[in-house]
């Protein structure tokens, strides 16, 4: 991960967070996520009071693991993200994994469930909210 500190990145979340509403086009979609990183990263920061993420050790770091994020941060179990699966207009399918949700709205791949995703990422989103601002 590039060195950042935690302002920046508490800064990055807020900005995504408010491109990301109302959350209905796929680009909204992957901005949720990426704010939702971001806040997860910086909660996370806050937590073990570190102000660069180079001071982050290995552990604590989550990559795009939303989940991960999640379970470091101490959230509640009912905030979560689905697995789901591709939608291509051919088989074969692909399972998609919480930490590769960014790809598929970054790339566009049609995913089944994508209402109830957006729906478990806009409870998080608003979770952080409380935490973060």
């Amino acid at each position: 991960m590039l060195r950042t500190t935690r302002r920046e990145i508490e800064r990055a979340y807020r900005a995504h967070r408010g491109a990301s509403n109302p959350c209905t086009s796929i680009s909204q979609r992957l901005l949720i996520f990426y704010s939702i990183e971001c806040g997860l990263k910086a909660l996370i920061m806050r937590l073990n009071n570190v102000e660069s993420s180079t001071e982050l050790p290995d552990e604590l770091q989550i990559g795009h693991d939303i989940r991960e994020g999640l379970k470091r941060c101490y959230a509640p179990a009912r905030l979560t993200t689905r697995i789901t699966t591709t939608r291509h207009g051919q088989d074969p399918q692909d399972t998609v994994h919480p930490q590769h949700l960014h790809q598929a709205f970054r790339y566009g791949v049609p995913i089944d469930l994508e209402v109830a995703i957006t729906a478990d990422l806009q409870q998080i989103q608003e979770w952080l909210k409380e935490r973060l601002g």
